[in-house]
């Protein structure tokens, strides 16, 4: 019997008015597993951080739908209807246009902008071969040779390279050609680091490299012909080449931004090292090498300087030394070098109100052949130190103790040191550090003193060492060089040099006879050029003047008697203020003299002498570039009114001037002399009245540049007081 169904709702749809559907229990009893206020609470949260982000939420759940459906789709990552998301790169926008610039710091890395990062992958190219090209016989692989021995006719010699890659195929591949009978000249390469192996080309893939490789010739007895060798190599019978090694040191070079031209500084701003090298150059020194380059910058923000390390061969050590204050460019040797001479530093104060150029020029007139020095924005120039004398140094003596006060410690040092005055001292722990200045009595120029005192019944040894310079508060920042150039330096005139007898007053030994020729002191010195022709000019004490005069009458043909050119040259120095900064405070018989009017008055008589100062001016008046060459080697040629087209050559001898001439009489010098661009040198001398009459008037040729017998060197008045003025010893 078949059952009968009495549902109401059987046949008909739910929901409409006349049928409402199941009531609230059937769908309590539906919900009844889900968890409904922690969902709320999940989407209230996700909606409220979308509002604060910027998005809105239609947009994101859009996205999230997109992806879900993407990922129902197999993971691609894109809609059946979407672009792609990755199109092709195209040009990047103009700065400023679209909306979306990107969220990077870098420009053009951001995200939208159209770049994508590509990083290129390292592939692997292989082993080291050899290259066919680089060598004058065939290259076998370790397999092949076997056949190639086995296949070598009668009366032929097999020559070729074989690189082996690992030390057992070496000692595999070097017994089969030790125990061939057959004629062979082979080169076998392996890798190796050892000390002897040899740098060889070759290439990894397409790119060329270099290896170190060891070589081992293999070469039988009945063989013939040479052995194999790089392509285009001297035969085995061409001797190398024996390289000349140049003895070099390394000399430090500060320029300092107080003291030099804005243009040099900006120079040194973009390229230090290269403009070091040129620096050099100009002054007729060629440097091997710049490097260690760095800005430093006071605390205070009142001194600023690049320094550096220059590398020269040591011949040109002194040159370049005495270059140094030039352009504000300063050069110093590191203590001890034995190839710079032994100099002690003259201090001079900048006056109150000075100019730093004004400054640097007045300093310069005083300066010696040995350049200026610089330290803490303060100026000095070098004194050469005698044979036998010591310079006076500061000092640090450690370890003294407490009980002792400064009597004490004075009398322990004057038992080693000259004439010792104490500076200051520092407490330690247990000891007291005393810093002094004096120099050594005994023992030459050293830097640790031993100090032998009785303390307490006990001997007790104190070390008294030089002083470290003290330590400025500076901010560095290096500069980095990527290649130095090589700049070569500026030509000479190459002047053959003879070596002659120096002029003493004592010509006879202890004994009362005459000394010979070969006993007397020697020295070096120029000869006349022999591309030039000499004009003497009379020794009067105004052979200057007359030489300038001459120069006229030659170049331009004007007569202007030399009585006349320095009626001139007193009118032209008072007239401009820069020759009265110029000038070294010292009259015409080297007494110390502060008014420059009456130095002029004294220049004004007759047969007084010219220096430096007044060739300078002289050079102007006539509007000629004068180059100065000297007979002694005391210093290199120099110019002054560089910027003048017309040249006039002057020769410098002891204390006289003369004029030279092109050798043909004509107007134009040789190349050699028309490119001297070297400035002055603070040192030049010449004229002055007769030696007979007086000798502190006698012509002085480097009263400062202070050289063991140079034929251009006289002891005047000037020098006399140069020698003899009070210093100030550098410290350090």
């Amino acid at each position: 019997m078949q059952g009968l169904g009495h549902d109401a709702t059987k046949g008909t749809r739910i929901g409409e008015a006349s049928n409402p559907g199941p009531g609230p229990k059937l769908l309590q009893q539906l919900l009844g597993g889900l968890d409904i206020k922690s969902i709320l609470r999940d989407l209230l949260k996700q909606l409220l951080q979308e509002v604060a982000s910027g998005q809105s939420g239609p947009r994101k759940r859009k996205k999230k739908h997109r992806n879900k459906l993407s990922r129902a789709l197999g993971g691609s990552g894109a809609t059946p209807n979407d672009e792609p998301r990755n199109p092709a790169p195209s040009a990047p926008a103009p700065k400023g246009a679209g909306k979306d610039k990107g969220k990077g710091k870098g420009k053009g890395s951001g995200k939208g902008d159209g770049w994508t990062p590509v990083v290129r992958k390292q592939r692997s190219l292989g082993d080291f071969a050899l290259r066919s090209q680089d060598w004058n016989s065939p290259i076998f692989k370790p397999s092949e040779l076997g056949a190639k021995l086995d296949g070598l006719a009668d009366g032929d010699t097999l020559r070729g390279i074989v690189l082996v890659q690992s030390d057992d195929e070496f000692a595999s591949i070097s017994s089969v050609l030790r125990g061939c009978p057959k004629p062979h000249k082979m080169l076998l390469l392996r890798p190796s680091s050892e000390e002897g192996s040899q740098r060889v080309p070759g290439q990894v893939g397409d790119r060329l490299t270099f290896r170190n490789l060891a070589v081992a010739t293999f070469c039988s007895s009945n063989s013939s012909g040479e052995m194999p060798q790089f392509q285009g190599s001297s035969g085995s019978d061409a001797k190398p080449l024996k390289v000349k090694i140049t003895e070099s040191a390394v000399l430090y070079v500060r320029l300092s931004k107080l003291y030099c031209d804005p243009k040099l500084w900006a120079s040194f701003e973009r390229a230090a090292a290269k403009e070091a090298l040129q620096w050099a150059a100009c002054r007729h020194v060629q440097a091997l090498d710049s490097f260690s380059w760095s800005r430093e910058k006071g605390k205070a923000g009142d001194s600023e300087q690049f320094f550096g390390l220059l590398r020269v061969a040591k011949k040109d050590i002194g040159p370049l030394l005495s270059s140094s204050g030039q352009q504000g460019v300063f050069v110093s040797a590191p203590r001890g070098l034995p190839d710079a001479a032994a100099c002690e530093v003259a201090w001079v104060d900048r006056a109150p109100k000075e100019k730093p150029k004004d400054y640097l020029e007045r300093v310069t007139r005083v300066s010696s052949a040995h350049g200026l020095a610089l330290s803490n924005m303060r100026l000095g120039w070098r004194r050469p130190l005698d044979k036998d004398e010591v310079p006076v140094r500061v000092w640090n003596v450690t370890d003294v103790p407490r009980e002792w006060d400064h009597c004490a410690v004075a009398d322990l040092l004057g038992t080693a040191f000259v004439d010792p005055v104490i500076l200051s001292h520092r407490w330690a722990k247990k000891a007291i550090t005393y810093r002094f200045k004096a120099k050594v009595k005994a023992g030459g120029d050293r830097d640790v003193v031993p100090l032998i005192c009785e303390h307490l019944g006990a001997n007790v040894t104190l070390w008294a060492s030089l002083a470290p310079p003290r330590k400025q508060p500076t901010f560095v920042k290096p500069v980095y060089t990527h290649s130095v150039p090589v700049v070569k330096a500026a030509d000479t005139p190459e002047i053959p040099t003879e070596t002659v007898a120096v002029p003493t007053a004592k010509t006879q030994d202890e004994d009362g006879k005459d000394q010979s020729q070969s006993k007397q002191a020697k020295q070096e010195v120029r000869q006349f050029p022999s591309d030039l022709k000499l004009v003497d000019c009379p020794r009067d004490g105004n052979c200057v003047l007359h030489a300038f005069s001459k120069a006229l009458k030659h170049f331009r043909d004007e007569d202007r008697h030399p009585r006349i050119l320095r009626a001139e040259l007193v009118t032209h120095l008072l007239k401009h203020e820069r020759y009265s900064r110029e000038w070294d405070r010292l009259d015409p018989k080297g007494q110390p003299c502060s008014d420059f009017k009456a130095y002029c008055s004294m220049i004004e008589k007759d047969s007084t002498y010219l220096g430096e100062l007044e060739i300078a001016a002289l050079s102007h008046i006539c509007h000629l570039k004068t180059v100065v060459i000297p007979q002694g080697l005391d210093f290199q040629p120099a110019a002054y009114n560089a910027r003048e087209k017309k040249v006039a050559v002057l020769w410098f001898t002891p204390g006289h001037i003369d004029l030279a001439l092109p050798k043909d009489n004509g107007t134009q010098y040789p190349e050699t002399y028309t490119k001297v661009t070297q400035g002055p040198v603070g040192a030049l001398r010449a004229g002055g009245g007769s030696r007979a009459a007086s000798s502190e008037v006698s012509s002085c040729a480097t009263p400062l540049r202070k050289r063991a017998a140079s034929v251009v060197s006289g002891s005047s008045g000037r020098a006399k007081v140069a020698a003899t003025k009070s210093i100030a010893a550098q410290g350090s």
